[in-house]
């Protein structure tokens, strides 16, 4: 059993960034059950998730890129908007399974996104600039495109 008095002991404001993956496109696989969100979009629409993990790095991704980061502990997490009583809102989320191999026609989503868990995939990392609350630049990792392998 985790001893959280010792883990929460430690102090605020010492923490670093993660060190950013380089931009590329990155094998991975589908590291469990697609979700459903509980936000709701103001269009009415819900939030499916579906995480990744990567299994290796960019063929095009140099050693010096690669140092101090373990692609063990990295999830991407690439959302998909769907809309109940729309079934073309189902239109991108469906060619994903398709592309991983996973058979829609005439199946409940129920049944189809419970086979991705699994499945190889290719997903874009990207880097993205924003700005934090006190209006500093940083830069972190986003997921672009995601198909099946």
């Amino acid at each position: 059993m985790p001893n959280f008095s010792e883990l929460l002991s430690q102090k605020g404001g010492e923490a670093k960034p993660p060190k950013l993956l380089p931009p590329g496109n990155y094998p991975g696989i589908v590291s469990k059950l697609p979700s459903i969100s509980d936000k709701v979009t103001k269009q009415g629409s819900n939030i499916i998730e579906v995480a990744v993990k990567p299994t290796g790095w960019p063929d095009d991704a140099d050693e010096g890129e690669r140092d101090g980061i373990d692609l063990s502990t990295k999830t991407f997490v690439r959302a998909f908007f769907v809309t109940k009583g729309d079934p073309d809102s189902f239109y991108r989320l469906e060619q994903f399974c398709v592309s991983c191999g996973v058979k829609v026609v005439g199946r409940t989503y129920d049944e189809i996104l419970s086979e991705l868990v699994g499945k190889d995939v290719v997903f874009q990392v990207k880097k993205e600039s924003y700005e934090d609350r006190e209006g500093n630049s940083r830069e972190k990792n986003e997921i672009g495109n995601l198909m099946g392998a």
